[in-house]
């Protein structure tokens, strides 16, 4: 009696381990993806928080902002204080949407107002600006990698300035 693995048996065995192998790929790349979603929608949230408490720790709400760029494809999102970028990330191959805001024209700018709303403007906003912000005023913000893939960042009405990820 020989003792050892027959061919079919080794094939079988390298059939399974192929897709094992598959199965986990697909798996890591997509955690990959959605660890890098989590990722860019925290920083957002992050600047969101920025923008927030030094507006409202200076009460100079015009000069903290972000700034979004759209190319193509991708987004340039940054922080900005007294017209300096602070702080900036990358969203390539990703969709950004302003929930009730259409993303025709960039940049756009998210400010807080006064009383803590935050709104989407077309342009910076100069001293005296009037704060009727109506129509512009929005509370998430949703980026997405593919179809299944999202985060939602939340900014909510009370406590002002409180923003979550979802």
């Amino acid at each position: 009696m020989k003792k050892g693995f027959i061919l079919i048996e080794m094939a079988i065995v390298v059939a399974i381990l192929g897709i094992l192998l598959s199965i986990s790929y697909i798996n890591f790349t997509r955690l990959s993806v959605k660890s890098n979603v989590d990722s860019k929608a925290d920083e957002i949230a992050s600047m969101l928080r920025d923008t927030y408490e030094n507006g409202n720790k200076e009460m100079n709400f015009k000069d903290y902002y972000i700034e979004i760029i759209k190319n193509g494809n991708s987004f340039e999102v940054s922080l900005i204080s007294h017209k300096n970028s602070v702080r900036k990330t990358d969203l390539k191959d990703f969709e950004l949407n302003i929930v009730g805001q259409t993303f025709e024209s960039s940049p756009k700018y998210i400010y807080f107002s006064p009383n803590g709303e935050v709104f989407l403007s077309n342009e910076k906003i100069e001293e005296g600006y009037d704060y009727n912000i109506d129509d512009k005023k929005f509370s998430d913000i949703v980026i997405k990698k593919g179809e299944k893939i999202s985060k939602k960042i939340h900014i909510d009405d009370m406590p002002l300035g409180n923003i979550t990820v979802d």
